[in-house]
């Protein structure tokens, strides 16, 4: 698992964040690749921006679902967190919902 800074923060070179994401999931065999994260931050901009069609792997963003009701800072993280046991066990599906009912958007890319 990789953590990064906020891509906004730091002047990367373009295109280094993406062909580093590309070449984790290579290296790791990954077959598909999964990003947890709010839908509108650098997060899922920079995942949407990497070309995962060249990479023939499934890539796909989930985000909660908060349908404008506020306190995302909050909402967001605790249902990420959930979103990312049940993924690795197995549970994540598309009628999926947090323990406080929030529901999740998955956006394929690749």
């Amino acid at each position: 698992m990789c953590w990064l800074g906020s891509p906004r923060r730091v002047r990367w070179p373009a295109g280094l964040l993406e062909s580093c994401l590309v070449e984790v999931a290579r290296r790791l065999g990954a077959a598909r690749v999964l990003a947890l994260c709010a839908r509108t931050t650098d997060y899922a901009e920079l995942f949407r921006r990497t070309d995962w069609g060249r990479t023939r792997k499934e890539a796909v963003i989930v985000s909660p679902e908060l349908y404008g009701l506020g306190g995302a800072q909050r909402a967001v993280p605790l249902a990420i967190g959930e979103a990312l046991s049940a993924a690795l066990s197995g549970r994540l599906t598309s009628i999926w919902r947090s323990g406080s009912g929030k529901e999740v958007r998955s956006e394929v890319l690749a």
